[in-house]
């Protein structure tokens, strides 16, 4: 193997040259966009890949920081060159959707969208469009289970900030500041906000959109490559279908995982709280910690039950629909399930204090348990 290190679009990047090997192992857990993280500058250490050509199929690995999160994406190519110019389209396709949805940036489209006057027509481009319709479909699909115009609350409970437990009156004004009802997408390609605080929020959505994207892109530009991207623990198959094996994690111990689950096509999100519920009571963070998923119809922190996965042929509505059958509960979310062709559902969940694992019957023969403890079933 001979491993590369340069200069990428966002960060430096490893590059590896290997031999295509189809199978592999990953754990996936869901999180949330958060702050960006400072870039850091790295020099080369040996010669450029570019003057460097190995011949024959290459793999090439990518490990970055964007979005406040995680990225890490495997091409393989019928030559390093394949593979590394898809790696850079994707890259590309990332930053684009950064620019596009984060809500850190005050210049983004959806930060702008935000800012617009109540009742004043946002005129979006043709891509935020059409994710902004996936999201408000997913929304009509969970009736309101999912919502991403729910900013105001997730601001209110201090999400983004580690947590705080608002008062009454705040969480009151949040929740009369939120609601899909509220935002309007009309057929000439605008959008409005009918309340003045209401703001969306692409934190359960903006990584599903990010992957979408790259697909497309991919798709269009290098159609022969095939692969996986991980982008903060949600996964999406590249190109033909190839076996892969992503772990799913336990739902507290986000290390450990309990159950691989084979995927040759489409995206794997999973929702859960692990590592990243919120804590009150001390400025240390020490004090007792909740659920960071809110249920939009109470305003209030979900019950920790365990964790969902959704498997489904677009990264943006597995994003959005393991958020929203989360907020269900175990129960109504493999009941929905069953009513979705489509939707492919794996729900880990705590009962007298030890963990189980329920899917849906077109998960049969792709579930490995990989802890002797843990009982596996499938609905009929």
């Amino acid at each position: 193997m001979t491993q590369y290190l340069l200069p990428a679009t966002l960060l430096a990047a490893t590059i590896l040259a290997t031999p295509q090997d189809p199978s592999a192992e990953f754990q996936t857990h869901k999180s949330e966009f958060q702050k960006e993280q400072p870039q850091k500058n790295q020099t080369s250490k040996v010669p450029p890949a570019e003057t460097q050509d190995l011949g024959g199929p290459a793999t090439v690995e990518r490990h970055l920081t964007v979005m406040g999160t995680e990225l890490h994406l495997s091409f393989e190519g019928r030559d390093r060159a394949m593979a590394l110019a898809a790696s850079e389209t994707a890259l590309r396709e990332l930053e684009a959707t950064e620019d596009r949805l984060s809500t850190w940036r005050p210049n983004s489209e959806l930060s702008r969208l935000n800012a617009a006057a109540p009742g004043f027509p946002f005129r979006l481009s043709p891509t935020l469009r059409k994710e902004l319709t996936q999201a408000h479909r997913c929304w009509k699909q969970t009736r309101g289970s999912f919502d991403p115009t729910i900013g105001a609350l997730l601001d209110a409970w201090g999400v983004r900030t580690g947590g705080r437990e608002p008062s009454e009156a705040e969480q009151r004004k949040a929740r009369q500041s939120s609601g899909m009802w509220a935002f309007h997408l009309s057929l000439s390609g605008s959008a409005s906000r009918q309340l003045p605080g209401l703001r969306l929020d692409e934190s359960a959505f903006g990584k599903g959109a990010g992957l979408d994207r790259m697909a497309e892109k991919l798709r269009d530009l290098h159609e022969e490559v095939t692969g996986f991207i991980d982008l903060g623990g949600q996964w999406l198959a590249v190109g033909p279908e190839t076996p892969r094996t992503v772990s799913i994690a336990h739902p507290h111990r986000r290390q450990l995982p309990v159950v691989d689950l084979q995927l040759t096509s489409g995206s794997v999100a999973t929702s859960g709280n692990s590592e990243r519920g919120l804590a009150f009571g001390s400025l240390e963070g020490e004090g007792p910690r909740t659920s960071h998923i809110l249920d939009p119809a109470t305003g209030n922190p979900v019950p920790d039950f365990g964790s969902v996965t959704v498997v489904t042929a677009s990264a943006l509505e597995a994003d959005c629909l393991s958020t929203g059958l989360y907020v269900m509960g175990p129960q109504r979310a493999l009941g929905w399930a069953k009513g979705h062709p489509g939707v492919e559902v794996l729900v880990l969940e705590f009962r007298d204090e030890k963990l189980t694992a329920r899917a849906t019957s077109g998960l049969k023969g792709r579930l490995t348990v990989l802890v002797a403890d843990l009982p596996l079933t499938f609905l009929p």
